[in-house]
């Protein structure tokens, strides 16, 4: 789930033992209602699970509620420029899946996340920074600017690793190992 002050969004999820859903839920505070407003572009059958922040850079510059969706490994967006494009230099591109941003209420709410152009990289889209990854948990703060995803399961594994995502370059930087590795946790920014 992610708040934006008005509303409390919640995206996708388990709705069994075996299956997920592509649903975006909004509830109203102020209303004391939920609704459904869009669904992840991923399909019904065999949607990842995701996990989102407030894109606080959106926010704080345009006045826009945004979202970053960050999803875990498995399934593939109906619309392939949505996510699991490999690229151009043939590395493990394909395996690492692009982070999307959601604008509530848009034509086109959900878009991939476009990366500066750098002149050593092909790179155009905004990706998780290690493949097989899930089980992560996200959290974000809007005076540093950042967003966190810290543990979960890589090929398989319980890991520590967590890495920092800054929301003006949009560059990834790795956060030093947690002293225990988990899953299934929940984190907090304290600002």
């Amino acid at each position: 789930a992610s708040a934006d002050a008005l509303s409390i969004y919640v995206f996708g999820g388990y709705i069994d033992e075996r299956r997920t859903t592509s649903s975006v839920e909004r509830y109203d505070i102020a209303a004391d209602a939920w609704m459904e407003c869009d669904k992840l572009p991923y399909g019904d059958d065999n949607c990842p699970l995701v996990q989102t922040v407030v894109d606080w850079k959106m926010w704080q510059s345009v006045g826009v509620i945004s979202f970053l969706v960050f999803p875990y490994s498995g399934g593939n967006p109906e619309d392939s420029s949505l996510g699991f494009c490999p690229t151009s230099n043939g590395d493990d591109g394909a395996k690492r899946r692009v982070v999307l941003r959601y604008i509530p209420g848009g034509n086109y709410p959900f878009s991939p996340v476009a990366i500066p152009s750098k002149v050593d990289e092909d790179e155009t889209q905004l990706r998780i920074p290690i493949p097989n990854w899930h089980s992560f948990i996200a959290t974000s703060s809007s005076s540093l600017n950042k967003a966190f995803l810290v543990g979960g399961m890589i090929d398989g594994k319980w890991t520590g690793r967590g890495f920092e995502l800054d929301l003006n370059t949009l560059e990834w930087k790795e956060l030093p190992k947690m002293a225990i590795a988990r899953r299934r946790l929940a984190t907090l920014v304290v600002e």
